[in-house]
């Protein structure tokens, strides 16, 4: 087991016949000259109590590094004559006699720079302590912050922490030398991993919230790195690896967060179900279940969107948008007609051709603004809702739907420049308001989907969330 003790040397970690050290620079000198003579007088009274609790604990101890002050001589005599790097190479000699094969190495470190001033010793702490004290192959940092200045002190254990966790150890010894173990480390941890955690929370990133908890398994639920799992899987459309690590989840769970967890699953289940589109021959029912499933795919999409919206990522906004752009479209005809969009290129659509075939009026209607072949483009579908609003009289059922079309097609050229179309121009919300408000936007395709009786339901990453922040705070198991 490999276990360190670090301690900053203050003008109080030495004495000879329980005196100390006055002034500690050339004192301490006195004494080293002397050290053979005077070994048997001296004592450490704040690093021997914290030591031996230690050994008492862990049985032996790999290496102690002290850090001493050595200030410049053109230091302020009153200053430089505080320093305590005679001290330390004292405490260097005295410790491995006081506990010999119990205690490996002891090892003396000079501060750089003014040993009061915090932001040198900030510094030289997160710079020297990954060289002295390799992160990887250690079980338990010890530190000690009792001798030494405060800004000493604090640099050193705000770095440990920083650099080693939940290995460190905080030891306080009393006047009485009496040995405290401090918590202080565990709440700065927490702190700073409930910081980190909420915002992946506040910008979806459930894929680096995963890793965080995977890391700290000891400050959220275990429930937790599985539902993160869960959101990152479903926010891709993932839905097969969603379901697997909400069933995770569901069997660490307990309790109300196990119902919670359930009532998530079943909001998954519909796209979960692998269906093939109906036919034009096909009966009413598959059609109404067929429509019904495609409903539920048009909620999430616009869930989706507004994600992407929250995130700021807006070229996968635009990405999202002209999707759901699409699928609107479809949707609509294929509810109108009961003729399905399906095919290719390359073998037709054949229940698409059979649908203008069945209607004259549509199919004269594409014909006058230059759609000639039978191929469900966008253009073409929404030449086709254009036509039963203008000429069939179904506004109120898909004027919205029309409107929303019209709305999203506003940033046509804006999505063919980006990335994910034909281009290679990034995105900002900036230039998305140069054509359309995104709030307005957003309603008009909500007034869409609410008029093809698309359900907008809760948001399942609001409920991510909500039972998230729960495990964060340790309110539930």
């Amino acid at each position: 087991m490999t276990v360190f003790y670090l301690a900053n040397v203050g003008t109080q970690d030495l004495t000879l016949n329980r005196k100390k050290p006055f002034p500690p620079r050339q004192q301490g000198e006195q004494w080293l000259k002397s050290y053979e003579t005077v070994h048997d007088q001296l004592d450490a009274p704040i690093l021997r109590p914290g030591l031996t609790r230690v050994i008492e604990k862990v049985g032996h101890i790999s290496q102690v590094v002290l850090f001493v002050s050595d200030q410049s001589e053109a230091t302020e005599a009153r200053f430089r004559n505080n320093d305590t790097v005679f001290l330390g190479e004292l405490l260097k000699r005295h410790l491995p006699k006081r506990f010999g094969a119990k205690l490996d190495t002891v090892t003396v470190e000079r501060l750089h720079g003014n040993p009061a001033n915090y932001d040198a010793m900030l510094n030289f702490f997160a710079e020297r302590l990954p060289e002295l004290v390799p992160q990887d192959g250690i079980e338990v940092v010890y530190v000690v912050p009792v001798g030494g200045t405060d800004a000493s002190n604090v640099g050193l254990w705000v770095n440990a922490i920083r650099l080693y966790r939940r290995k460190v150890q905080l030891l306080y010894v009393m006047p009485d030398e009496r040995v405290d173990v401090l918590a202080l480390h565990v709440v700065l941890l927490r702190e700073t991993f409930c910081a980190q955690a909420a915002a992946h929370l506040s910008a979806h990133d459930y894929a680096a919230l995963g890793r965080l908890l995977q890391a700290e398994p000891d400050l959220a639920q275990s429930w937790a790195v599985s539902l993160s799992a869960y959101a990152h899987h479903r926010l891709h459309f993932d839905f097969t690896r969603a379901q697997a690590e909400l069933t995770k989840a569901q069997q660490i769970a307990f309790g109300e967060k196990r119902a919670q967890i359930g009532r998530l699953q079943t909001s998954l289940t519909p796209f979960l179900q692998r269906t093939a589109a109906p036919t034009s021959e096909s009966p009413d029912s598959e059609w109404t279940a067929w429509l019904d499933r495609q409903r539920q795919f048009l909620g999430e999409l616009f869930i989706h969107l507004q994600v992407k919206a929250d995130q700021e990522q807006w070229i996968e906004f635009l990405g999202r948008l002209f999707r759901l752009h699409e699928a609107i479209l479809r949707f609509a005809f294929e509810q109108q007609t009961r003729h399905n969009t399906d095919g290719n290129d390359r073998r037709g659509y054949p229940d698409y051709a059979k649908a203008l075939s069945a209607d004259p009026a549509l199919q004269t209607y594409l014909n006058d603004k230059c759609v000639k072949e039978a191929r469900p483009t966008t253009y073409a579908l929404g030449l086709a809702v254009e036509f039963w609003v203008t000429e069939h009289g179904r506004g109120p059922e898909l004027g919205p739907v029309r409107a929303a079309a019209q709305q999203m097609e506003k940033l046509s050229e804006l999505r063919n420049k980006s990335a994910i179309a034909h281009g290679y121009e990034g995105v900002s919300a900036a230039q998305i308001e140069q054509v359309v408000a995104i709030k307005d936007l957003l309603d008009a395709v909500r007034r869409g989907l609410t008029a093809l009786k698309v359900t907008i339901n809760d948001s399942p990453f609001i409920q991510v969330r909500n039972l998230l922040r729960e495990a964060l705070r340790g309110n539930s198991r």
